[in-house]
């Protein structure tokens, strides 16, 4: 029995593209996963750049509406006097004696 040389050649030529195919598609899945990463690294960074937005308008609107509420701000606070003391305010003064009212105890 004779080996075919045509046959053998077509053989090896076969062999050696299928190899070539095998390690084109294998570079392409690689690229395929690299893509999807970054697609998703992109994603999570658009998320995250959206919460971002979200939080600093809550914080404008919280902080603008303390401000036009009168709110502590450390702008505003800083140069008011502080509150007067609340004891001193709540002595209640004394009821003088008229002669006039006969139901007083005085």
């Amino acid at each position: 029995e004779s080996v075919n040389p045509t046959a053998y050649a077509r053989l090896a030529e076969f062999n050696a593209k299928q190899s070539e195919a095998r390690e084109a598609l294998k570079e392409e899945e690689e690229a395929l996963a690299r893509m999807a990463e970054e697609e998703a690294e992109a994603q999570q960074a658009a998320e995250a750049a959206m919460a971002l937005k979200e939080a600093e308008l809550i914080i404008t609107r919280r902080a603008s509406v303390q401000f036009s509420a009168g709110g502590s701000l450390a702008s505003r606070s800083s140069t008011r006097a502080p509150p007067p003391d609340t004891a001193l305010n709540h002595q209640v003064p004394r009821r003088r004696h008229d002669p006039n009212d006969y139901h007083d105890a005085d």
